[in-house]
């Protein structure tokens, strides 16, 4: 079954400022869940429709819709068979993945075995350096 992934504005539940905060609804197998935003909106940035009319905030939910609608699309055909519940772990991994993939390449040592992931990881390794605290000559720095 398809799932969608729309903003909601919680007009229901306005913050002492009057502003409105902003959440994803993401539907799938009839079943809704809700994942909240960092975002807030004033009632002068909402039209009659209920739309935001703030561009800014309106690419930031945009740009978030599509940032989880392209992590659904990955799972493929497994999304079948998952629950609502397993689709926001998924997108809860997946972004934790993406904030810790740096630091993990950045704290891998570096291995010169026939393992095609550990030569992946020195690759990379060797690609990203580490700004040096000595002179901006340094050969360690790549340009």
């Amino acid at each position: 079954m398809a799932t969608t992934i729309k903003y909601e504005i919680r007009k229901e539940r306005p913050r002492p400022d009057g502003s409105f905060p902003i959440r994803i609804r993401i539907t799938h197998n009839r079943k809704n869940k809700y994942l909240p935003t960092p975002w807030t909106i004033l009632p002068s940035q909402i039209d009659k429709e209920g739309y935001i009319t703030d561009y800014r905030i309106d690419g930031y939910v945009y740009d978030m819709v599509r940032d989880i609608r392209t992590k659904i699309d990955e799972l493929g055909i497994r999304a079948n068979d998952m629950s609502v519940e397993d689709i926001i772990d998924y997108i809860n991994t997946e972004e934790e993945k993406s904030v810790l993939l740096p630091l993990t390449l950045c704290n891998t040592p570096a291995t010169t075995s026939r393992n095609s992931k550990t030569r992946d990881i020195a690759e990379l390794r060797s690609i990203i350096t580490v700004p040096s605290t000595h002179s901006s000559s340094s050969p360690n720095v790549r340009r």
